[in-house]
């Protein structure tokens, strides 16, 4: 059946994560992601053991047991309204500093919006706080609680594993790769260092012929990195053992984590940045849908997906009825919808609904591609006598974690906090159950600070029901610190600044440019900021900053879950002018410290 394809209006809410990279990242940082790869086994994984959505958003904030944010008491009216005044810029060259009620004045935000925290991390002293007490959505910024126990619990050196198991094959034996304990050195992708790792065991007993009459898994070890030139990897290996035909049955296991189709169930269909979730994940769990209408055929628009599998359906028909277009497709991906502007050829990134299928199907393209056929993918689980004859294992952890920070991914801190979970309860948790986990976690780890209240309702940020203050948030922060030092600081692994990730251009001033290393967070109504600040007496300080509007993030979501229109505009220049806050702020403490 052919999907359809009309063309019409169709109102989204944006408000999710519009400095994520998986919302606007291209090919330039999937092709960079290519050039990575190879160093030594993580004393973790297969070749060694290791060492130790709610249906829709809510329409009002839940009552928490610990001190709440407080909300502006004035209804807010449901009519579009005319957007506030520019933000005025500030010139950091002559600016003095300017006190908090200069502030809070000047960029228009009120200050029962605004909590903070400011703490010297030598000696603890607490410098500065506003409502720091209080509850606020931390955005991306819940990517610090993520990374930092991720980084705790599983250890910098963690590489994530994806496995070729085999059974069923008689007087086979195999043993450990004479390079699994050394390191592997060699070059990517324009030259540069390569620190994934690929093994084959070393094989005897049976012939090419014999193994593949046996069965065949494919096994996801969570890799929120793995791309399709590490499948392709993993095909070429197969080749050279001599197989050109897989007699047996090919299954794919994807239980050591739970898979939900999508990380936040508000979000809109056509959201690259909230794509399904696997223990086999490969390229972000996104695909590219192309068209072009002026080549159709009795209404078949000529329509490109690469990658071109079963489970990204090719068939569309397309009416043009507007100036943005909605994308019905045919089940199992019914509902899917697509705004852009109109316009007689295009492209976008479409999420992957079941990236575990998907990752099995690619990998069976690629064999194929190699000359190795492979039949259809079923999956299962895998029994424990299988045995691994080749391992793909991942960059290290602490690798990951950087890349993760710098550039928000949502599915890099979804995986890498539900992995962190699994080792934690050694369950394979729902997103839900699995930031509570982790917040249990910081608990136990961190008694000192106050919890009450926190709420982890994922790993990445990526929803509104989030909670945390700033006091909790800037805890995480001195904990990291303190306790997360080898080969890697946690500081050196979030964006500075005037120069990379998402600070990239803030705060890039030759007074403020590389003085903040902190982690970003937004969506409509909330922003964030929290990190480390270096002032001009060479003090280093810890901070949070959390800037959020409840009564206008409420009205909003109800205007969503009606199907409405909402002034996008305005709630953009909300968080301009949020954003302006916490940059103020911030030139404040680093030349008043």
């Amino acid at each position: 059946m052919p999907r359809t394809v009309s063309w019409m209006f169709f109102n989204r809410d944006q408000a999710t994560l519009s400095e994520n990279p998986q919302a606007k990242m291209g090919w330039g940082h999937f092709l960079c992601r290519l050039g990575l790869a190879i160093s030594i086994l993580s004393p973790g994984g297969v070749l060694a053991a290791p060492k130790g959505k709610a249906d829709k958003e809510t329409q009002q904030k839940q009552a928490a047991p610990a001190p709440q944010a407080k909300k502006a008491a004035k209804p807010i009216a449901k009519q579009a309204v005319s957007a506030p005044a520019k933000v005025k810029k500030l010139d950091p060259a002559v600016e003095k500093i300017l006190s908090e009620e200069e502030i809070f004045s000047r960029f228009n935000v009120g200050e029962e919006h605004v909590g903070f925290t400011v703490i010297d991390l030598d000696s603890g002293q607490r410098l500065a706080g506003h409502r720091d007490r209080e509850l606020f959505i931390p955005a991306s910024v819940a990517k610090v609680p993520t990374t930092v126990a991720a980084l705790s619990t599983l250890g910098p050196d963690y590489r994530f594993e994806t496995v070729l198991y085999v059974d069923n094959v008689a007087n086979l034996q195999v043993a450990l790769p004479e390079t699994a304990n050394q390191p592997v050195n060699g070059e990517g992708k324009n030259g540069k260092e390569r620190d994934t790792v690929d093994h084959v065991f070393q094989i005897s007993g049976a012939t090419p012929e014999q193994i593949a009459a046996g069965n065949l898994y494919l096994k996801g070890g969570g890799d929120p990195f793995l791309t399709t030139s590490d499948l392709m990897g993993l095909a070429s290996k197969l080749k050279k053992l001599g197989i050109t035909r897989w007699t047996g049955n090919y299954y794919y296991d994807t239980n050591l984590l739970s898979q939900p189709d999508r990380i936040d169930t508000v979000q809109e269909d056509d959201a690259s940045y909230n794509p399904g979730l696997s223990a086999l994940s490969v390229d972000f769990n996104r695909y590219i849908f192309a068209w072009n209408p002026s080549k159709s055929v009795k209404g078949q628009a000529e329509v490109v997906t690469t990658p071109n599998l079963p489970s990204v359906d090719v068939a569309y028909s397309l009416q043009q009825l507007g100036w943005s277009k909605q994308i019905f497709p045919s089940k199992p991906w019914e509902g899917i919808r697509i705004q852009s502007p109109a316009q007689p050829s295009g492209s976008v990134w479409l999420p992957v609904r079941n990236p575990g299928l998907h990752t099995a199907l690619l990998f069976q393209k690629i064999c194929s591609n190699k000359g190795i056929e492979l039949p259809a993918p079923v999956k299962t689980f895998m029994p424990s006598t299988a045995t691994p004859i080749m391992v793909h294992q991942s960059q290290p952890l602490v690798k990951l974690v950087g890349q993760t920070l710098e550039h928000s991914n949502n599915l890099m801190a979804e995986l890498i906090g539900m992995t962190t979970t699994r080792y934690i309860t050694g369950k394979a948790l729902s997103l839900k159950n699995s930031g509570a986990a982790m917040l249990k976690w910081y608990q136990e780890n961190l008694p000192e600070v106050d919890w009450r209240g926190a709420q982890l309702e994922n790993h990445s940020g990526l929803s509104s029901k989030s909670q945390l203050t700033p006091n909790q948030l800037a805890g995480i922060l001195r904990y990291a610190d303190g306790n997360l030092n080898k080969d890697k600081s946690y500081v050196s692994l979030l964006p500075i600044s005037g120069w990379t990730g998402t600070l990239a251009h803030r705060l890039g001033d030759p007074m403020m440019a590389m003085k903040v290393w902190a982690k970003t967070g937004t969506i409509h109504y909330s922003s964030g900021l929290a990190g480390y600040l270096y002032t001009q007496t060479k003090r280093r300080l810890v901070f949070a900053i959390f800037v959020t509007n409840y009564p206008e993030r409420e009205h909003l979501s109800e205007l969503i879950s009606q199907g409405l229109p909402f002034p996008e505009a305005k709630a953009k220049n909300w968080n301009r002018r949020a954003k302006a806050v916490e940059d103020a702020f911030v030139r404040r403490w680093q030349r008043l410290y």
